[in-house]
């Protein structure tokens, strides 16, 4: 969900009122995706160190299985292909 601001962000690009919109960026390329063409191109990304991750119960009889789960999926490329496919913000250019 958008906030009032950057919807007012979005449509101020779109009309030309403003050149360019630094915003949280799977923010902007959903909504570069939603609306293709309206803004011009998604030129990069800035690195913030950000993860995004999951939150359980501390001790919770579950955690083991999941981190075996985790591990596996990462060794057999499933993670990978699954932040390409759902996760587009991960192929965006890195702006140094």
């Amino acid at each position: 969900m958008y906030s009032a601001s950057s919807t007012a962000a979005f449509d101020s690009v779109q009309a030309g009122k403003c050149d360019a919109l630094i915003l949280d960026v799977p923010i902007v390329v959903s909504q570069s995706q939603k609306k293709r063409g309206a803004y011009g191109g998604v030129v990069g990304q800035i690195v913030t160190n950000e993860s995004y991750g999951a939150v359980m119960d501390k001790g919770s009889k579950f955690k083991p299985d999941l981190d075996r789960a985790i591990k596996a999926l990462k060794a057999n490329g499933t993670i990978s292909r699954l932040q390409k496919k759902w996760l587009p913000f991960t192929r965006v250019k890195i702006l140094k």
